[in-house]
């Protein structure tokens, strides 16, 4: 049962699902934003994964994935929105700065 699950394995598998996400497909995107909503308790991690992720990625994969930060935001709220809101200027910018290059 993934309400069990320890933060650092859920935000793992969290990670490993964003690693397959390549593009803009909105099946994969509204299952990241379901897997998010379902382990709510793991918040703060999956926040954590998906920012680093966004900040790493290479630039044809970051907008992809500020999709499922625009989905989860939208469609989950709070607290993704606390955690998400403490840098997301920066994690935009950053991505933005990335992604204008190519």
């Amino acid at each position: 049962m993934a309400a069990s699950l320890p933060s650092d394995e859920v935000a793992g598998d969290y990670k490993d699902a964003l690693e397959d996400l390549i593009t803009n497909d909105r099946f994969q995107i509204a299952n990241l934003t379901m897997i998010a909503k379902e382990n709510i308790e793991h918040a703060e991690a999956i926040s954590r994964v998906l920012a680093l992720h966004i900040k790493k990625a290479p630039p044809g994969r970051k907008l992809p994935a500020l999709y499922v930060l625009d989905s989860l935001v939208k469609n989950v709220g709070s607290p993704y929105t606390v955690y998400f809101g403490r840098n997301l200027h920066e994690t935009f910018m950053l991505a933005y700065s990335q992604v204008d290059q190519m």
